[in-house]
C-alpha cells in the first residue's frame, strides 16, 4: 500500500476507532466487568458513552478552536513546557502499560486456546512484530487496513448471533438491573477509561482530512463501538448466564467453540479466533504509532517513525516480565489501567479546555 497524501479520512478513522475499542468486548475486559455488572454488564458502555460525552465534547472543542495542532501541541501550548512534558509523558506512560498489558492477555490466550506447544516468547515476537510492520507504514496504511477489515469483523459477530440463536436463554439476563441500578452506574464509571482511547485519537488530528471528518468518524466510531461491546455482553450472558464469564479468562473464544452450522460445518471457531488475532494486530499497530507519535511530538523530534521500533522491543522485553501472567494481566488492567485512570481521562480534557476559556478572556 503505497501512501497516498499522509492523511485518512471519516471511515478509516471510524474504522480504526471500531478496531480499538470495540474488539474489548472479545478480549479478556468481560473478565473484569463481570463481577461488578453481572447480568447487566451490558449496560456498562451505556454509561461510558455517558461519563465521557463532556471530555469527549471538551477535545473537539479544543481541536476546533487550534485547527492544526495535535492533543500534544495544545498541552504545551496551554500548560508550558515544564508542565506539558509531565503531561505528555503520564499519556505515554499509560499507552505503553496499555500496550504491555493487552499485547500480554493476547499472547497467553493465543498460547492456551490455539498454540500451547508454542513458546510465548515467539507468539510475542510474531504478534507485536506483525503490528510493528504495519505501524511501520504510517497511519494511512493502519486506517486502510481496518476499513478493509471492518466487514469481516461486524459480519464476524452478526453470524455468531444468528448461529448461536438456538442457544440464547432469554432468562439469563433476568435481573435486568443486576446487582442495582446504583452498582451498575457506579461501577461503569470507574471503567470509563476503556474508552479512553478518544484522547490518543487528538494525536493524530492534523493527520485526518478535516475537522468535519474527525468528528465524524470518532463520534460515530465510539458509538458503534459501544453497541458492539454491549452485544457481545449480552451475547455472554444469553449463552453462559453472568456467572460463567467471571471465571472464563476468554468468553468470547468458549462462545465460538460451540459455534456450528447445520451437521457438516462445525469448528467455525478456527475462523472467528483467526478474525480475533488480525483485529488485535492492526489494534496494537495503532497503539505502536501512538507511542511513537507522543514520544516525538514530546521530545520535539519530527520524524517519530523510527522510535516505534525501541518501543515494539520494549513491549515484548517487559510483557515476557509477568510470571503468573493470566492473574496478573487481570489484577493489574482493573485494579490500576481501568479503575484508577478514568479521572484521567475525565479530567484533563476539561482542565484544557477551562485554561483555553481563561487565555482567551484574558486576551480579550
Amino acid at each position: 500500500m503505497d501512501k497516498l497524501d499522509g492523511k485518512i479520512g471519516a471511515r478509516e478513522l471510524f474504522s480504526i476507532v471500531i478496531i480499538i475499542i470495540g474488539i474489548k468486548g472479545a478480549d479478556m475486559t468481560p473478565a473484569n466487568l463481570f463481577p461488578s455488572g453481572q447480568s447487566a454488564t451490558w449496560m456498562f458502555p451505556i454509561v461510558w458513552l455517558v461519563i465521557m460525552t463532556i471530555p469527549i465534547w471538551a477535545t473537539l472543542s479544543l481541536l476546533k478552536k487550534y485547527k492544526e495542532k495535535n492533543i500534544v501541541e495544545i498541552i504545551y501550548l496551554l500548560t508550558g513546557k515544564y508542565i506539558g512534558f509531565i503531561i505528555c509523558l503520564s499519556l505515554l506512560a499509560l499507552l505503553f502499560t496499555a500496550t504491555v498489558l493487552n499485547s500480554r492477555s493476547y499472547v497467553d490466550i493465543m498460547n492456551v486456546m490455539i498454540f500451547p506447544t508454542t513458546p510465548i516468547i515467539v507468539l510475542y515476537a510474531v504478534l507485536i512484530g506483525s503490528s510493528y510492520f504495519i505501524a511501520n507504514r504510517g497511519l494511512e496504511t493502519i486506517g486502510r487496513t481496518s476499513w478493509l477489515l471492518l466487514p469481516y469483523l461486524v459480519g464476524g459477530i452478526v453470524l455468531l448471533f444468528i448461529i448461536l440463536g438456538d442457544n440464547i436463554i432469554i432468562e439469563y439476563l433476568y435481573p435486568i438491573t443486576g446487582p442495582g441500578i446504583t452498582k451498575v452506574i457506579k461501577s461503569g464509571i470507574t471503567h470509563s477509561s476503556l474508552i479512553g482511547e478518544f484522547l490518543l485519537l487528538a494525536i493524530f488530528f492534523p493527520n485526518v482530512r478535516d475537522y468535519k471528518s474527525y468528528k465524524k468518524g470518532t463520534l460515530w466510531g465510539l458509538l458503534l463501538s459501544c453497541l458492539i461491546i454491549s452485544l457481545l455482553f449480552i451475547e455472554y450472558i444469553l449463552i453462559f448466564d453472568y456467572v460463567a464469564p467471571q471465571m472464563m479468562m476468554h468468553p468470547y473464544s468458549q462462545l465460538t467453540r460451540v459455534t456450528e452450522i447445520g451437521m457438516f460445518i462445525t469448528s467455525l471457531d478456527a475462523f472467528f479466533f483467526g478474525l480475533w488475532i488480525l483485529t488485535g494486530i492492526i489494534r496494537f499497530s495503532f497503539y505502536l504509532y501512538g507511542g511513537g507519535a507522543i514520544l516525538g511530538y514530546t521530545l520535539k523530534i519530527k520524524e517519530y517513525e523510527p522510535l516505534i521500533l525501541p518501543i515494539t522491543v520494549l513491549t515484548i522485553i517487559v510483557g515476557l516480565i509477568p510470571s503468573n501472567p493470566s492473574q496478573t494481566i487481570l489484577i493489574l488492567r482493573d485494579n490500576f489501567l481501568i479503575k484508577k485512570t478514568w479521572i484521567y481521562f475525565f479530567a484533563l480534557p476539561l482542565v484544557l479546555w477551562i485554561i483555553s476559556k481563561i487565555r482567551g478572556e484574558v486576551k480579550k
